[in-house]
């Protein structure tokens, strides 16, 4: 690996027809560093852990996180879309700040804090209410804004086309408003206790 800032058309050609080349492209674009982005969560987008590997399971990514949870000496995880979809438990001690970006916007890196080691693999508990602990939804997002987490459902509700909502703790409280068609079933299970997400009545 090398390093330093490069282009293509710093390479030159050689006779050794099995040599390989390359460059990342968001150093060609000028782009010098970028930082794994953890939404206040305990999992993030577009970023991976340097080696480690336990072990392997083909799951959707909501439920890598669960999955290394239930599973022995598993720290961390990363997945990837190989085979429609992988889960890379891995051991070791480490941190978020071991986590690297990479260039992949489907791949999904996390770590299981200390405390959730034992906790059983559920889905989310509604609790006969509209709201719930511990989710979120995929994409969607409409809007956010800096609230407390009460004030979330309402805002969602008072804001035009935002049927669904997750608030985390992202700059003291961040409520993701999001659109489109959505139910509780479309929920899924967080690593982190102070997420809440929920649907409007209506949807």
């Amino acid at each position: 690996m090398k390093t330093g800032n490069v282009s293509k058309a710093d390479a030159f050609l050689t006779n050794d027809t099995s040599m390989i080349c390359g460059v990342r492209d968001n150093i060609e674009q000028g782009v010098t560093s970028f930082i794994v982005v953890w939404n206040g969560a305990d999992w993030a987008k577009s970023c991976d852990f340097d080696g480690n590997d336990l072990s392997r399971v083909e799951t959707p990514p909501e439920l890598c996180g669960p999955t290394c949870l239930q599973t022995k000496e598993c720290t961390h995880y990363t997945w990837t879309t190989l085979n429609g979809g992988t889960c890379w438990m891995k051991k070791g001690n480490v941190s978020k700040a071991d986590a690297f970006p990479t260039n992949d916007t489907t791949m999904v890196c996390g770590v299981n804090k200390d405390d959730q080691k034992g906790v059983p693999i559920s889905t989310v508990q509604w609790n006969g209410m509209n709201w719930a602990r511990s989710c979120d939804f995929n994409g969607n997002d409409l809007s956010h804004v800096e609230i407390s987490p009460e004030l979330c459902g309402p805002t969602c509700l008072h804001t035009k086309d935002c049927t669904h909502y997750t608030w985390t703790a992202l700059n003291g409280g961040t409520c993701w408003m999001k659109t489109g068609s959505a139910s509780k079933n479309d929920a899924f299970l967080t690593n982190d206790p102070d997420m809440i997400c929920g649907i409007m009545a209506s949807v």
